[in-house]
């Protein structure tokens, strides 16, 4: 019998980080071309679904998730202003949320799932859901509000049993959001359109669900010291790098310097 296809934690982030090349590449201006940026952040969305799984496994099997969420909190810092460089221009108003990179994104919504795991009644559990998820929104978290509602339907439907109710879900939710951003795009003005494409590519969040359907429940196969240390860092330099790379080259050879 063929053996089934299986991921370890490592891989399903190394699959995300591809992911986050293509959407960073779709939607931080280097790409000028409307339909390419769709075809790429289509693609590349499905980072929001594996690195938010990955989340929700650091939530649960974290050796000391205070530590953690200062590892994400000192990474979102370092990446705020190349993040501001790359998505903004520098005559830009000071908002808040114009320096909240993905590193930020991953530590807001573990705080999300901490909250609701604190509570012990299910009304003040799904009413922190919902507030929690608008206030995203409004302070401007990357790729909010459909980062923290995959975030939420992984954490609810974690359980074996369960999975089928996941995986139904991330679907329907992935399928409405393009069904409903498709139907708009051609009644909403001119200068709606471009969010209106971003928002519609949210839907190839949904292309990470086989990756996590296939998680063998290991964090990394390899067991030498080496890739044990490179396992557990790579990301942190990983997407700071691709960051500062990109708005080098956005800053020079798109806006011209």
């Amino acid at each position: 019998m063929k053996e089934k296809l299986q991921f370890d934690l490592f891989w399903i982030k190394i699959i995300g980080s591809v992911g986050t090349v293509l959407m960073t590449l779709a939607w931080s201006g280097i790409i000028q071309n409307a339909l390419l940026s769709f075809v790429l952040g289509f693609l590349g969305a499905s980072s929001i679904l594996l690195f938010g799984f990955a989340a929700n496994e650091a939530f649960k099997l974290a050796r000391s998730l205070n530590r953690y969420m200062i590892r994400l909190l000192i990474l979102s810092a370092v990446c705020s202003f190349p993040y501001f460089i790359l998505y903004r221009d520098l005559l830009t108003t000071f908002r808040f949320s114009n320096f909240l990179s993905g590193p930020f994104t991953v530590f807001y919504g573990i705080g999300c799932i901490y909250v609701y795991e604190k509570l012990r009644v299910k009304w003040m559990k799904r009413a922190s859901a919902v507030a929690l998820i608008l206030f995203s929104v409004f302070l401007g978290v990357e790729y909010a509000p459909f980062c923290l509602i995959y975030l939420y339907i992984i954490h609810c439907y974690s359980e074996y049993e369960q999975m089928k109710y996941r995986d139904f879900n991330i679907i329907l939710f992935s399928a409405a959001v393009l069904a409903i951003c498709l139907s708009l795009y051609f009644f909403v003005p001119a200068e709606l359109k471009p969010e209106l494409l971003k928002a519609a590519s949210m839907s190839g969040t949904g292309l990470g669900l086989f990756f996590i359907r296939n998680y063998s429940g290991e964090y990394q196969k390899a067991d030498s010291r080496l890739a044990v240390f490179f396992g557990k860092y790579f990301f942190y330099f990983f997407y700071p790098s691709v960051i500062i790379i990109f708005a080098v080259v956005k800053f020079f050879l798109v806006t011209g310097g």
